[in-house]
Parts: C-alpha cells; sequence; structure tokens
C-alpha cells in the first residue's frame, strides 16, 4: 500500500493515476516538466561537469520519470541513460527509446532503485526543479 498525508492508497489506485496522467502528458508544463531555462542549465552546468570525467569508465545518468526533454539532451556518447518510472503506460508512450540510443527505461520505484551505491554519476529527473 502507499501512503500519502497519512491516508493509505491501494496500489491499483496509484497505478490508475498514473494511467489517467498520460491524457494530459502533453499538456504539462513547469514546474513538472522543465522548461528552456531547466533545459538550459543542464546544458550549461552539468553535461560539461560530466563530460570532463574520466572516459575511461562509462557513466551512468539515472532519469526519475521517463521525460524526453532530459533523456535527449546532448549526452556524451560514454553515457548511459536509466529511467526508472512506476508506470507502464508512460514507459511505452513517453519514453524516447529510438532518440536515446544508450538508455532504456525500467518500471521500478525511485525510493527502490535498482543499483548498488556508487554506481550512478547524476540522478535528474522531472519536477526536480522546484
Amino acid at each position: 500500500m502507499n501512503k500519502i498525508n497519512d491516508k493509505t492508497l491501494s496500489p491499483e489506485l496509484s497505478i490508475n493515476h498514473w494511467k489517467k496522467s498520460l491524457q494530459w502528458w502533453d499538456l504539462l508544463g513547469s514546474p513538472l516538466r522543465p522548461d528552456i531555462q531547466d533545459l538550459d542549465f543542464l546544458k550549461q552546468e552539468l553535461l560539461p561537469r560530466l563530460k570532463s570525467q574520466s572516459s575511461q569508465m562509462s557513466k551512468r545518468v539515472v532519469l526519475l520519470g521517463v521525460t524526453p526533454e532530459i533523456a535527449t539532451l546532448p549526452w556524451a556518447e560514454d553515457t548511459e541513460i536509466v529511467a526508472i518510472d512506476n508506470s507502464e503506460t508512460m514507459i511505452s508512450q513517453v519514453w524516447p527509446a529510438k532518440q536515446v540510443s544508450k538508455g532504456k527505461a525500467l518500471c521500478g520505484d525511485w525510493r527502490k532503485l535498482p543499483f548498488s551505491d556508487n554506481s550512478c554519476d547524476v540522478v535528474v529527473g522531472d519536477g526536480c526543479f522546484t
């Protein structure tokens, strides 16, 4: 069961929420989806720092959600993007798989990421810029 404000939600209610969110996904803007200033910040501050790291090892970026605007940034070629979303519907309908050559989207819980400690270089997500 999921708890929000001390009220228990059934897993079915939570899943239905995310299925419905797909209906209005294209209508969302800032702060729930990154706007041009957010993307410019990532391009100017995050990408150069990540690219400056040693290229001997690939880099892993964890994306909380399947936000196409973040997934399709001009990441370095040695960067793997792993998106985590709790909705198979959002993954199948929103994740830009064809545009993210070194990426994948997994259905999962942000609170229980499937990575060992210190195995990711960056964690970023939609709605995280507020």
